[in-house]
């Protein structure tokens, strides 16, 4: 056991001055099994005294552990339990399992500074530990339940009683741990993190060097399936979607409840993505405001006359290409949605702020306290802290581009039909809206080089709408403004995994394109698509379901995103020639019909 105490570098160690020992399983070897004599008198002592089974009292014990950081605090909470004969009782056990320690006694006495014992057991038990182990007369200090007024780690209040009446600086303090769920609140101390490499069953969490940054509030750490970080479009379909499945789901959301919604832009579910909206019980509320997309027409307009091609969607469906929403619309109506799932919880103006993975679950820090979860998903954005806390890089690469991003309204019906127009600086985009004011509408999406964009927004309304009217090549008529304009920088970004233990990314946590043939949401429908298929309530977590995510996904990722890569490019690219040629492409793959569909049906993500 003492190799646990194997010497950090000293820069790192030299600001310490107070050491802080948990006493289970940290000061002797977890294989003793002292604290399953302890575990079978808690039982024991619950069968007595709440007249229940050996199964329900197995069931409260673990309930009151996960809501209240011990069974005693359970049972003083629910039942009115005096303390100290519980405490004198279940700690009574035979201590002839333990062995004294002489090297790792040699190792902490080496120690400069206090040593103290924070332990959630009596202090007449610890003291008694000690002695087995041969540590007895080391410690400066032992802080037993009583001492903290029975409140239990990981509660912040049994860590700033220790700290006050020990008098010690936290900031100057090294705290050794066998439980992640007691992390929390020393690096809310200002003590930071340092893991020993020991295997899982020897372990010990050393807290060494000051950090910033990370708070940690009082809380009862509560349970779920699933935890999912980002409230954006798939996020929340993400929620609706688990929830709707029948595992238990929170969602913390950095927005308010009330969010101003200005999100101009729209987004294109394509066609594998109802049996998805359906399964989430989400398609019933949109599709009364869907627009229907049901031609895809391409326009090189680089030289006149312009080139155009039809891709229709009746050859190769009954249905349409897809369905077109605004996106405050889709967000208000995921959550009406998941309003009527009790097992899915929004938490508003909550941040993912870190998290911890272990073998059967994730301890994941949220702004407002701790969730255990089996599984974490990463659907917050591009920046994803997430992706950063597990460790995952991401590569990007830069258009140079941005997208302004507003509303028309045209003289000549859309027609259901989605218009790519193509000339350089990035595809100019119309995808169908529903009539506004008795007025055919649509959507626009123009991707320009950045220094362009930001001159197009820095223009008035009327020679801004000129503009636009030049670009689109007058491919829907006389065009009016209908919404504010909104600039979006267009990326690449993709990651270089995307899984990690107990965690899955999905949607620009994964994957970050430019919006070209609306491949962007539809890319994180498929991931949750397979998320959800390959979720069991058994396996939901584990090393199985996260290394069949990665092997289904993760090839379809580079296949999509090196091809809006290379399309993107032919758009931008302003040669002599290049528009010719890319004319002469768009006759190719539009021509032969065979060709033409199986492009269609690889875009909508069908085989």
């Amino acid at each position: 056991m003492s190799e646990i105490l194997k010497p950090a570098p000293r820069a790192v160690m030299n600001h310490v001055n107070v050491w802080v020992f948990d006493l289970d399983n940290t000061l002797y070897p977890p294989e003793a099994t002292l604290f399953d004599q302890i575990r079978a008198r808690m039982r024991d002592y619950v069968i007595r005294e709440l007249r229940l089974s050996p199964a329900d009292a197995d069931t409260l014990r673990d309930g009151y552990w996960h809501r209240y950081g011990t069974t005693l605090a359970g049972l003083m909470a629910e039942h009115g339990i005096a303390p100290e004969p519980f405490l004198d009782e279940v700690h009574d056990i035979d201590f002839s399992c333990l062995c004294a320690d002489v090297q790792l006694a040699t190792q902490i006495a080496a120690l400069p500074g206090r040593k103290i014992i924070f332990t959630n057991a009596a202090q007449g038990y610890a003291n008694k530990v000690l002695k087995a182990r041969g540590l007895d007369g080391l410690f400066d200090g032992v802080f037993g339940i009583s001492q903290t007024g029975y409140c239990p780690k990981p509660e912040r209040a049994a860590y700033d009683i220790v700290i006050r009446d020990a008098g010690f600086d936290a900031t100057r303090a090294a705290m050794f741990e066998d439980d992640p769920a007691t992390c929390w609140c020393p690096i809310a101390w200002g003590c930071g993190r340092c893991w020993s490499d020991q295997p899982r069953s020897r372990h010990i969490l050393i807290f060494l060097r000051p950090m910033s940054g990370i708070s940690c509030r009082s809380c009862n750490m509560s349970s779920v399936d699933i935890v999912i970080a980002g409230g954006g479009v798939a996020g929340l379909t993400a929620a609706a979607a688990f929830g709707a499945a029948g595992y238990t789901v929170v969602l913390a959301d950095p927005a308010p409840a009330v969010a101003a919604q200005n999100d101009q832009r729209t987004t294109a579910f394509l066609q594998p993505a109802r049996a998805l909206l359906e399964q989430a019980g989400v398609w019933p509320l949109i599709a009364g405001d869907a627009a229907d997309l049901r031609v895809m027409r391409i326009v090189d307009a680089a030289k006149q006359p312009a080139v155009s091609a039809d891709f229709v969607s009746d050859e190769i469906s009954d249905q349409p290409f897809g369905w077109n929403f605004p996106n405050a619309l889709l967000r208000a109506k995921l959550l009406e949605r998941i309003a009527a799932l009790p097992q899915v919880q929004i938490r508003f103006a909550t941040r993912y702020e870190s998290h911890l993975a272990q073998d059967a679950d994730v301890r994941v820090q949220l702004s407002d306290g701790i969730v255990r979860a089996r599984l974490l998903i990463g659907a917050d954005g591009r920046a994803s802290n997430v992706r950063e806390q597990a460790g995952i890089k991401a590569r990007a690469s830069s258009f140079a581009q941005k997208a302004v991003v507003f509303s028309v309204t045209h003289s000549q019906p859309h027609d259901n039909v989605s218009i790519e127009v193509h000339r350089s600086g990035g595809p100019f985009t119309l995808v169908p809206l529903p009539d506004r004011d008795g007025k055919p509408c649509s959507s626009v999406v123009w991707m320009e080089n950045g220094a362009r964009a930001e001159d197009l927004m820095a223009l008035d309304d009327a020679a801004f709408i000129a503009a636009a009217q030049d670009r689109s090549a007058d491919v829907l008529g006389q065009m009016a403004l209908a919404s504010k304009r909104q600039l979006w920088p267009i990326i690449a970004q993709r990651a270089a995994h995307i899984t990690a233990p107990r965690v899955a990314l999905m949607a620009e946590a994964a994957h970050v394109m430019p919006p070209i043939g609306a491949q962007g949401l539809n890319m994180s429908l498929a991931d949750l698509a397979a998320l959800l298929d390959l979720a069991t309530p058994a396996g939901l977590g584990g090393g199985t379901m996260l290394r069949a995510y990665a092997r289904r996904r993760e090839a379809d990722i580079a296949l999509r995103m090196a091809g809006v890569a290379a399309l993107n490019h032919a758009s931008i690219a302003a040669l002599p020639g290049i528009g010719a040629l890319r004319a002469r492409g768009l006759r190719a793959i539009h021509g032969p019909k065979v060709i033409r569909q199986a492009l269609m049906r690889l875009g909508l993500g069908v085989r």
